[in-house]
């Protein structure tokens, strides 16, 4: 970590309570908002309901509920030849004023140039070396702790266990799921299922994924699937079709929902997992080139298989070992 200017991060303790308009900018992958979920509550308790909040559309909703913000300002910043980019004037507009500006964003943009020249503000934390305190980006480090070095960059005796809470799910939604679970499959054991990361080579091969499904039914009766996704409604041809399985799209405050009901996880590099992890799911995470000391779980039990050479060298045989590892 770098740092600029008389305001570094070695001044004295509680420095940083001057700044009256705090703002907050964070856009990326959808399950990249969980992992600075934590990091954002610890920045926002150090500015009681002074931060603002700059992100994308729905994210205050979807993940970031229970964050006391000043006010929240919702802009795409969609990826464009592979990189990001903000409509820098419209965040601005939304945010009015900032003296003190922190980025959560792993990337940079000359639209973020633009957004910091008309902000203005007297202190910037990110990412980049265009901000007064610069961060690494530690290749082994865990996504989670490194967001949360963005708030501990302020306070550096933050605990990061103090804010690992799971994302907030609407009481309603809650109550709504475990009825339907309670009526349609009473007294069974949830195994959530997530196969669909945003890169297809993530992805393990279905075949293979639907012979392991297939065994672990077999194996394990008192089980259901619940398979979450979107592109297709229907499984292969799967035997113990008798047997409930559950396949296709939900709201995501609905998924985190089933995946809190859960006994067991399996899935790729995505949100799902990252949803597992928070409710404290014990769960399987099966990882081609991406790393999972990185990308994987933190909080809960868990296995990782990795197959650098790619997802179909993961055999089925080792995730249904290690599934039935985590049932203990």
């Amino acid at each position: 970590m770098s740092a600029r200017g008389p305001d570094g991060p070695q001044a004295a303790a509680g420095w940083y309570a001057r700044f009256r308009h705090p703002v907050a900018i964070f856009g990326n992958g959808v399950g990249d908002h969980l992992t600075t979920l934590p990091g954002l509550r610890a920045l926002a308790s150090l500015f009681p309901s002074r931060l603002s909040l700059v992100c994308m559309p729905n994210a205050r909703r979807e993940f970031f509920a229970d964050l006391p913000l000043r006010s929240v300002s919702e802009i795409e910043m969609p990826r464009r030849r592979g990189k990001r980019d903000l409509a820098a004037r419209r965040a601005a507009e939304g945010v009015r004023r900032c003296d003190a500006l922190f980025s959560f964003n792993p990337w940079h943009s000359s639209s973020v140039d633009h957004l910091l020249g008309l902000l203005s503000p007297e202190f910037t934390v990110g990412f980049s070396g265009a901000f007064d305190v610069c961060l690494d980006k530690i290749p082994e480090q865990h996504e989670v702790d490194r967001n949360f070095g963005v708030a501990a960059a302020l306070e550096p005796g933050l605990r990061l266990e103090r804010f690992i809470s799971p994302p907030a799910v609407p009481e309603r939604i809650g109550r709504h799921v475990r009825q339907y679970l309670r009526q349609t499959v009473p007294g069974r054991k949830i195994l959530a299922v997530h196969n669909e990361a945003s890169v297809a080579e993530r992805n393990w091969p279905k075949k293979r994924l639907d012979a392991l499904l297939a065994e672990f039914l077999r194996r394990h009766p008192e089980f259901v699937i619940f398979q979450f996704g979107t592109r297709s409604r229907l499984f292969g041809d799967m035997p113990g079709r008798e047997r409930p399985l559950y396949h296709g799209y939900l709201p995501l405050q609905y998924s985190f929902a089933v995946v809190a009901q859960s006994r067991l996880f399996l899935g790729v590099d995505s949100c799902m997992l990252h949803a597992a992890d928070f409710f404290r799911v014990p769960g399987v995470g099966l990882f081609g080139r991406t790393n999972p000391r990185r990308a994987g779980f933190k909080f809960a039990r868990h296995r990782h298989l990795v197959a650098t050479a790619g997802m179909s060298c993961i055999r089925v045989t080792q995730v249904l070992k290690a599934l039935e590892s985590l049932l203990d």
